[in-house]
């Protein structure tokens, strides 16, 4: 029978807040933390190190999820979505939560989700309605411009 290691702790600091998400890429390389200070960051799983921060959110983050090929992450916080590019860094898309049938609207985004072949990006609004959009479109957007998405209304139940 073979010794087990002990397990070791390792304590991550950076975060100036509570942290309320944490995702690991699928590919095992990375994990990404939400906190209530508005950071988003994205860690080296076997070191342990920060590998980059990004501040999308005026308030808090909440939510974090990697594409199912650990190239891109998707974020939530107050009142808007941010889909970015893991390896650049840059942001390749941001939804807020107005439509075009209530622009003044602003919805809370719950979590945010890549469907299993990372076609598909999904969000889940706190006034019942669900965010979707193909995230290849996603990746292409006009020159100097932010894709902007329509949600679909779900029944009230």
């Amino acid at each position: 029978m073979a010794a087990q290691q002990p397990a070791e702790l390792v304590i991550q600091l950076g975060h100036n807040g509570d942290v309320v998400r944490v995702d690991w890429s699928p590919d095992g390389k990375y994990f990404a933390s939400a906190c209530s200070d508005g950071a988003v960051k994205v860690w080296d799983a076997k070191l342990g190190l920060e590998i980059s921060t990004f501040y999308d959110f005026r308030t808090y983050a909440k939510y974090v999820s990697f594409s199912p090929d650990s190239k891109y992450l998707l974020a939530t916080g107050a009142n808007v979505l941010v889909f970015r590019d893991i390896a650049s860094g840059k942001v390749i898309s941001r939804f807020y939560g107005s439509t075009e049938n209530d622009p003044e609207r602003e919805a809370e985004k719950n979590q945010a989700i890549f469907s299993p072949t990372g076609k598909y990006c999904f969000a889940d609004m706190e006034d019942n309605t669900l965010l979707r959009w193909e995230a290849i479109e996603s990746l292409q957007p006009e020159a100097g411009e932010e894709n902007e998405q329509t949600p679909l209304e779900l029944p009230k139940t």
